[in-house]
């Protein structure tokens, strides 16, 4: 049974694979990878604030301690501070129950090796293959679970960049997405001296992402209008997506990239950049011209991180709002990239605004359709045909399913003003439905 998408597994809660019954035949499968030539395994979990975290981390922890194996709890904590306990504490591996920006009714989980990397594909379809011969039953518990303070290795990490004050007089705008950051933002921000707002940050395990956070950026402009920051961090459920605000202004998540890029340059970087296949062809054009080099990986922060350590590169990103600095965190980190852009603006404050008109960005438009998994299967010989409907639009066209939703996705791209992207968009979401239904019909006959 494939389980996993584009970034760990993901579904509704109740429903297979999102069960307490398939998450602890998961658990066991863990230990088997885990026990195949390590007797003395061990696991960190931590979870975002859904309401069927704690159900599924007991199911977990009664997976893997059917085998001697130790967990070791982290409780409530951001995704980038789980990865980051799992490579400081010498874990062998950190699974983070979360469904990332997804509504509350679903879960999911997110699982990093010790190097802090997330499975490959050989061991995702090792772990299946061990999923698809275990029996749910009640196994003996032979390993055992503690908790741990999940925080400490990210506080160490974030004190060597938010230095005591750094931050006094600035006003700062939090939204936490009634997610993991809700309740340890202001501990990690406490040594700033920034005077901070704090949004959607009263989690009930209901209402995570719920018109709030990194997702919902009309709502962010409506709460910069009343409350005038000087910045604006918006994260995501788990807390390794942002949306950074500079005054009254979204930043293009291209453009940080590049802000970011330009900071680590100054300070003698001699890499490039990982950007997935999505990327703005404006941006593309922009590291053309510069002479930076850019290497381009499918859909999938996995992906991002696999290119960026093959190349010995510090920096990637997501235009989802996912950013690495390997040399400040072991995977995607809403925060740290945060911190590290502010504390440069402060120095230049002007520096996005002439970056913006560099930049250029093309003009795009996203759209989706639903998509089954009957014909998600079908994708190799779907995908031409889809294509094929848009031959003549002239747009730089992506197609790809979603690795966490049921849904297709089309992405088109232009220079600003030269084509009407969003009539051609329309166009294709009904001429695309109907090749799907047409194409569903004929495989049930």
């Amino acid at each position: 049974m494939a389980i996993f998408g584009t970034d760990g597994i993901r579904g509704r809660f109740g429903q297979p694979p999102v069960t307490p019954e398939v998450v602890q035949c998961l658990g066991r499968a863990l230990a088997l990878m885990l026990t195949h030539d390590n007797d003395n395994a061990h696991v960190v979990i931590a979870r975002d604030t859904r309401y069927s975290g704690l159900e599924l981390e007991k199911a977990l922890i009664a997976g893997l301690t059917s085998f001697p194996i130790a967990v070791k709890c982290a409780g409530i904590i951001p995704t980038p501070a789980l990865a980051l306990a799992v490579a400081d504490s010498s874990a062998d591996l950190g699974v983070m129950i979360t469904a990332s920006h997804n509504p509350a009714y679903d879960n999911g989980l997110k699982i990093f090796g010790s190097d802090g990397l997330k499975l490959s594909q050989q061991q995702q379809q090792q772990l299946e293959g061990h999923l698809a011969s275990i029996v749910p039953e009640q196994w003996p518990q032979v390993g055992r679970a503690t908790t741990i303070d999940g925080l400490a290795s990210y506080e160490k990490r974030l004190e060597k960049i938010l230095l005591p004050q750094c931050w006094s007089g600035l006003h700062l705008l939090i939204d936490c997405a009634h997610g993991a950051y809700a309740p340890v933002i202001e501990k990690l921000l406490a040594i700033s001296g920034a005077n901070l707002t704090l949004y959607h940050a009263a989690p009930t395990g209901h209402n995570i992402n719920e018109n709030a956070g990194a997702l919902n950026p009309t709502l962010l402009s409506e709460a910069v209008e009343r409350h005038k920051p000087d910045y604006v961090l918006a994260f995501d459920g788990d807390g390794d997506r942002l949306v950074l605000f500079e005054r009254d202004e979204p930043v293009d998540p291209h453009l940080l990239l590049i802000f970011l890029y330009e900071i680590y340059i100054a300070a003698g970087y001699p890499g490039g950049l990982v950007i997935t296949e999505i990327a703005n062809q404006g941006f593309v054009e922009y590291c053309e011209r510069q002479k930076i080099p850019v290497a381009i990986t499918p859909v999938g922060d996995r992906f991002v991180m696999h290119k960026a350590r093959q190349n010995a590169w510090l920096l990637g990103a997501e235009p989802s709002g996912h950013y690495l600095l390997l040399d400040r965190s072991v995977s995607s980190d809403a925060l740290m990239a945060g911190i590290v852009a502010i504390n440069a603006l402060r120095s230049n404050p002007g520096r996005l605004a002439s970056l913006k008109e560099q930049l250029l960005l093309h003009e795009q438009h996203s759209s989706k359709i639903p998509l089954s998994a009957e014909l998600k299967n079908c994708w190799d010989q779907l995908e031409p045909q889809l294509y094929a409907l848009l031959n003549e639009s002239q747009a730089h066209i992506k197609i790809r399913p979603s690795g966490t939703e049921p849904i297709l996705r089309l992405t088109l791209q232009a220079p600003t003003g030269q084509l009407p992207l969003a009539d051609i968009a329309a166009q294709w979401a009904i001429d695309a439905t109907s090749l799907l239904e047409k194409h569903l019909i004929k495989e049930d006959l």
